[in-house]
């Protein structure tokens, strides 16, 4: 789906306009499914690679802006950034992997700059950085048609940071500035951003200007606030909270408060694990149930809308899988440990804090046939060393479609609810 095609899906909110509520576009309701059902091995290969070095990128700014050590108690070692294996970049110069954009982004409209240069960009709960494409990124890649690019000469309100450049996962680079931002109706004064004007051909397929990242403040890649807590620090929403409602239809972010009309009965609050310094959206003391019963414990979940499957450690998951009637290993490629189940048997696994079981809906829980005719699905959960520690799980979108997700700064507490 080209970039265009999402903007005219998309409502269009300007910053004078009186709301709060910015409508995000859909994915597909499976996430790494190719047209004829079956499962797309490439697309998963790229994204464990892409994850893993997002959330490396992720602990050296933490390390660089706390100057402690890894925030969890197995990643004071960072690794070296994973690559995309050559034989899967061949493929997609010969076969380029358009659905990549679909299955792994959130995208909505927001504007930077005096007058207002509009962007779409991706909502991540997984990172605290806002970045979007230069207008002097001369590459074939940021001179896609559609794409918009930042004109810091065309903005009356921009400030150019001194002696500041931004890298993200070897992919995105460029000089740091300041500008007003607009997002849903809140617009922000002096927020920092990164113009990028290098960007990765792993961006060729993705019809996005940029990302605007959710978490805490100390995984900006600019050592500043971002565009969520400067937003409250400036009174500009009302509440220090946001809900995301991530579903099939009628996708939306909440910016200070939630929408009550997308759930039913109260939330459910737990306290985000060491309250919100590692600058990650987690809780510790999870719980991984199959058909209700606990199957691992002691858990640390990172909540990240930037991910595309459920990431566990791989002992653990197939510690899980093995709970799973009809469950195989369907293979392991390039650290990622695949698995299959019967497809008229949906599993039903889910997360718990000592409350409600959350669980991953049925409709999300198969990516795909394992083969063209097939009567196995790969599952939603993956194991995966994400460099975050070995009881380190990433909760991504299969799962967050279950629920409403409310991220509380005030309370450095996550919360969920039933969907109506």
């Amino acid at each position: 789906m080209s970039k265009k095609t999402i903007a005219a899906i998309l409502l269009f909110f300007l910053c004078a306009a009186d709301t709060t509520i910015i409508p995000l576009q859909t994915r597909r309701s499976t996430s790494l499914t190719t047209p004829n059902g079956v499962f797309d091995l490439d697309q998963a290969v790229v994204h464990s690679v892409a994850t893993r070095n997002k959330h490396r990128r992720n602990l050296l700014n933490w390390r660089k802006n706390t100057g402690l050590g890894g925030p969890f108690s197995q990643s004071s070692k960072i690794t070296a950034p994973a690559l995309i294996p050559g034989k899967i970049l061949e493929r997609r110069q010969i076969e380029p992997l358009s659905d990549v954009a679909n299955n792994s982004l959130w995208p909505g409209i927001i504007s930077v700059g005096t007058p207002a240069q509009q962007f779409v960009v991706d909502f991540d709960t997984g990172s605290s950085d806002l970045w979007v494409l230069s207008s002097d990124c001369q590459s074939d890649i940021c001179s896609v048609p559609g794409r918009s690019r930042y004109n810091v000469l065309a903005s009356s309100t921009a400030e150019k940071q001194d002696n500041q450049t931004f890298s993200i996962n070897y992919a995105v680079s460029g000089p740091v500035y300041k500008d007003t931002v607009c997002v849903a109706g809140v617009t922000v004064t002096g927020q920092s951003f990164g113009a990028a004007t290098t960007l990765s051909v792993d961006f060729s397929d993705i019809p996005l200007d940029g990302i605007l990242g959710l978490a805490f403040p100390a995984l900006n890649s600019f050592n500043e606030t971002p565009v969520f807590n400067l937003a409250y620090e400036q009174h500009k929403v009302k509440a220090n909270q946001f809900g995301l409602f991530l579903a099939g239809n009628g996708s939306e972010l909440f910016l200070g408060g939630v929408d009550s009309s997308k759930f039913k009965g109260e939330v459910e609050f737990h306290d985000v694990f060491n309250a919100g310094s590692l600058g990650f959206w987690a809780l510790n003391n999870t719980e991984a149930k199959v058909a209700g019963e606990e199957v691992v414990s002691d858990i640390v979940a990172v909540v990240d809308s930037g991910t595309n499957v459920v990431y566990g450690p791989p002992a653990d998951v197939a510690t899980l899988y093995e709970k799973v009637p009809g469950a195989d290993l369907f293979m392991v490629e390039e650290g990622s440990s695949l698995y299959s189940f019967p497809c008229e048997s949906v599993p039903s696994i889910a997360f718990s804090w000592g409350g409600k079981d959350w669980a991953i809906p049925t409709t999300t829980m198969s990516q795909g046939l394992t083969e063209e005719g097939s009567s196995q699905c790969i599952g939603a959960v993956v194991g995966l060393d994400t460099g975050l520690g070995d009881n380190v799980w990433v909760l991504g979108d299969p799962w967050m479609r279950g629920l409403y997700s409310v991220f509380d700064f005030d309370k450095e507490a996550m919360g969920f609810a039933t969907l109506k």
